[in-house]
């Protein structure tokens, strides 16, 4: 099954089709649909499906409802001739770092032959980027992560947090007891009673918030679109086999020791360096 690709933010209409009607209650079909985020919590309780045509139900989650970048499931449940059967499909929900219509704006004399790939190659230049820096510009809203204690002042978190908005440790509320520190959004701190303190190591620390990139630094959109003229233009083709060196005079040619430490466009390493996350115990 293909993972179907949604852009952040915009309408998502899933259907199902049983191949004859499901069974009814008063009249109402009993078939439903629930949404649930790859983080575990349920975007979308379970609600009833539309029926569109004898056996096709159908229901169109809401723009503010796929605001969550990540995997989500889409589960069914239905009832037919008294038992009960469920499917589970999935969505990616992405936010791209440049969309078409920008990209093409730049680059007028690619927009007839590639409009129709942009999707595509977007995602393999994302992919390109996200692996560069170490991280990816997604936003996730209003999720929860757990972490063991640390027993230290300061909690180093799996990725940017932009908004703390809830914390509790052992499942009591502390959080006016945890700041994001200062000029760092990948840390959070133990405060008490304005004094620096330590978080507890035997008691988990639960973090809720808005984690992420909630847009997209310019600077990686710039570096995005470069990746992407490359890809259409075809001028990655050394890059991907590691030549550094071809000599025109003669059958030789110098292949690079660091392949893998580059995007392949030295301008696109520049944009990006502020972005390149090291993790602090491996550093």
């Amino acid at each position: 099954m293909a993972l179907t690709e949604i852009k952040r933010n915009t309408a998502y209409t899933v259907d199902i089709d049983l191949g004859a009607d499901a069974d009814t209650v008063l009249g109402l079909y009993e078939v439903y649909v629930s949404l649930i985020h790859d983080w575990g919590d349920t975007v979308v309780a379970e609600t009833r499906a539309s029926r569109v045509s004898a056996g096709l139900y159908d229901h169109s989650f809401s723009p503010s409802e796929m605001a969550s970048s990540g995997i989500h499931k889409v589960h069914w449940r239905w009832v037919s001739g008294g038992d009960e059967f469920t499917q589970n499909d999935y969505a990616n929900v992405t936010q791209q770092y440049i969309d078409a219509d920008s990209f093409f704006a730049l680059h007028e004399e690619l927009e007839d032959e590639y409009y129709d790939y942009f999707d595509a190659v977007e995602s393999v230049a994302r992919g390109v980027i996200d692996t560069f820096c170490g991280q990816s510009f997604q936003f996730f809203h209003d999720k929860e992560i757990t972490f063991d204690g640390s027993g230290t002042a300061i909690q180093v978190l799996p990725m940017r947090i932009d908004d703390l908005t809830a914390a509790t440790l052992d499942a009591v509320d502390v959080i006016d007891s945890v700041e994001i520190l200062p000029d760092s959004d990948w840390y959070v701190r133990c405060v008490k009673e304005g004094e620096i303190s330590k978080f507890t190591t035997d008691q988990p620390l639960v973090i809720t918030g808005d984690w992420g990139w909630p847009y997209v630094p310019t600077n990686v959109t710039r570096a995005c679109d470069y990746l992407i003229e490359d890809i259409l233009s075809n001028d990655r083709a050394n890059y991907k086999y590691g030549v550094k060196r071809a000599w025109q005079d003669l059958s030789r040619f110098d292949f690079t020791e660091v392949i893998y430490f580059t995007t392949g466009n030295l301008d696109v390493d520049v944009l990006l360096m502020d972005y390149v996350y090291f993790t602090p115990d491996m550093v």
